[in-house]
């Protein structure tokens, strides 16, 4: 079953965590915000957890959203 998950992003983190604040999702990644990076290790990180990951809106943003399968 698919499902669309907002996350709100900090990148340059020490680890890779997810933590949830008042509701949101909050994820903190090790990458830059350059070439990519960022959006490349929330799906690899992502798909650790889930079958299906992909990013839907908010690719150039600090608000994302994904749809994922469990």
């Amino acid at each position: 079953m698919k499902k669309m998950i907002e996350i709100i992003v900090k990148t340059e983190q020490p680890e890779f965590r997810v933590e949830e604040k008042n509701g949101r999702l909050i994820v903190f990644l090790r990458s830059k915000p350059e070439n990519n990076q960022a959006n490349l290790e929330i799906v690899r990180e992502f798909r650790k957890i889930y079958k299906f990951v992909k990013i839907v809106r908010g690719f150039k943003s600090k608000h994302k959203t994904l749809i994922v399968e469990e």
